[in-house]
């Protein structure tokens, strides 16, 4: 049984700082762009990279001893280059200094799992490390099966709770009716070609079900 735990965090403006500037660089630094402050640090990049609006490119050689100093004021750090011993270089001087870090090369106590998302829904997939194919694999799959309307059935859901809110004061009575809109196939039917159609069948559900 894995140590690892799923966990969310929110990445809005904190600093993140890659190394790396290849093809495994490019997938973390696409991972965080457009929510944190993405640096990345390579004397190399890839052309995505080189394309890549919205993040910092620092384009040099760093020596071991200069990885305290660009790591400075990070919350989080990935060693994503093709040199083992810089990336446990990375490790240490991240962990050193109280820095969550992920590295390409074997545990540095964060793995950053596959995801998919859907509007507001995030699933993140993971497998201890010990396969990342596997968690490709399982994102396929269930990339494929999450439809649109499951991001359309949260909104859905959040409206539906806002007006229950102003009639329902206990909580058990909006989660037992906001479940039956779940369960309601004719809602989700007309989810495929109308929101707005949905919502109107998901409100007049509610309130033949409402005591």
């Amino acid at each position: 049984m894995s140590d690892y735990l799923p966990l969310y965090i929110d990445f809005k403006g904190r600093k993140v700082v890659i190394f790396g500037g290849g093809g495994v660089g490019e997938r973390k630094a696409q991972y965080f762009a457009g929510v944190a402050e993405v640096t990345v640090v390579s004397p190399t990049f890839t052309p995505v990279l080189e394309a890549m609006s919205g993040i910092t490119r620092v384009q040099k050689a760093v020596a071991p001893e200069e990885i305290g100093e660009l790591i400075a004021g990070a919350f989080f750090v990935i060693a994503a280059t093709g040199d083992e011993a810089f990336n446990e270089a990375v490790v240490r001087e991240a962990q050193g200094a109280g820095i969550l870090v992920n590295s390409a090369h074997g545990e540095s106590g964060v793995i950053l799992p596959s995801r998919i998302t859907r509007g507001d829904i995030s699933i993140a997939i993971a497998t201890g490390g010990k396969s990342p194919a596997m968690s490709k694999y399982l994102r396929q799959r269930l990339d494929a099966s999450l439809g649109a309307e499951m991001a359309d059935m949260v909104r859905l859901q959040a409206d539906v709770r806002e007006v229950l809110k102003k009639v329902m004061p206990e909580q058990k009575d909006r989660e037992r009716l906001l479940w039956d809109v779940l369960k309601t196939p004719a809602v989700w039917e007309a989810m495929k070609t109308s929101y707005d159609d949905a919502l109107t069948l998901a409100l007049m559900r509610i309130k033949e079900k409402r005591p």
